[in-house]
């Protein structure tokens, strides 16, 4: 008999799912039923996006500091200043500058709760990123960072651009991250 682990474990059968201990699984393999079994190695939870547009400023700055080993990820500015299209801002060592314009788009749900979404259209993108052309460092690297969810039509609006910015010459490429994004 082969030793098996006594870690808990997830069964799949034709019908369920379940978490068994191995001992379990050591003991069924013989039944038709079982199809697969593997250890549980992740787990899945949703999160709501911030409340406030200032915690997901704050959260972009971390992101950036840790994707893009961003030792200096900064807010930049504050309230009521004129920020360029850039909220947090800062410069790697393998990218260059970045600039990421953080927007917190959401609708409310029927009990007044804030949910992800909003449309970012072509129009919105292409406003925002206009903006950041006017930031006073040269970006080499632009983010959209915003609650609303991942999107093809707005990947695609992302891609437009940046062939635009090519075409002008523009060193800068544009990215887009949506809420799975933020908290994948």
């Amino acid at each position: 008999m082969i030793p098996i682990n006594t870690e808990k474990m997830t069964l799949s059968t034709s019908c369920e799912k379940s978490i068994v201990d191995a001992s379990d699984i050591q003991a069924r393999r013989g039944e038709k039923d079982i199809l697969e079994w593997r250890l549980m190695s992740t787990i899945s939870q949703f999160f709501q996006p911030p409340l406030y547009w200032q915690q997901f400023e704050e959260l972009a700055a971390g992101m950036l500091r840790e994707v893009y080993d961003v030792a200096n990820a900064q807010q930049y500015g504050r309230p009521g200043q004129a920020q360029d299209g850039v909220d947090v801002y800062g410069k790697s060592p393998r990218y260059g500058r970045i600039g990421i314009q953080c927007k917190r788009l959401a609708d409310l749900d029927e009990r007044g709760n804030p949910f992800p979404g909003g449309p970012v259209t072509r129009k919105f993108l292409r406003a925002a990123a206009t903006e950041s052309l006017a930031f006073s460092q040269s970006l080499s690297l632009w983010i959209l960072a915003t609650t609303a969810r991942r999107d093809t039509q707005v990947q695609g609006f992302v891609d437009e651009l940046n062939k635009d910015w090519e075409r002008e010459g523009r060193n800068r490429t544009a990215l887009v991250w949506s809420w799975d994004e933020c908290i994948s």
